[in-house]
C-alpha cells in the first residue's frame, strides 16, 4: 500500500525547515519530472480527472490517471489512481 503526504509550503524558508526535520531519516533523493495533460477547454479537469506522466531520473516513467470521487461514493477515499506500467525506452 502506498501512503502519500503532500505539504503546501508557502516559501523557501518553510521548505528548508521541513528538510531539516526530515533529513535524519532520509534514505535517498529522487529526481522526477511531471507533465500534466488537459485539453484547451479543460475537459479533463472539468470531469475531476488528472492525467500525468512522471519521469524518474533512472529512465522510468509512470502514467497516472486520478479520478476524484464524489463524497457519497468515496468510502473515505477521495480519489483513486490507475497506473499502468510503461515500457522503458518506449516513451
Amino acid at each position: 500500500m502506498e501512503v502519500e503526504i503532500k505539504l503546501q509550503l508557502v516559501d523557501a524558508a518553510a521548505h528548508a525547515k521541513v528538510l531539516k526535520v526530515l533529513a535524519p531519516n532520509r534514505k535517498a533523493t529522487y529526481l522526477q519530472r511531471n507533465y500534466f495533460f488537459d485539453s484547451a477547454d479543460a475537459r479533463v479537469s472539468k470531469f475531476k480527472r488528472t492525467l500525468r506522466v512522471r519521469f524518474f531520473d533512472d529512465d522510468k516513467a509512470v502514467l497516472t490517471i486520478k479520478v476524484t470521487l464524489p463524497a457519497h461514493e468515496s468510502s473515505g477515499m477521495h480519489w483513486f489512481a490507475v497506473r499502468p506500467p510503461l515500457t522503458p525506452g518506449y516513451c
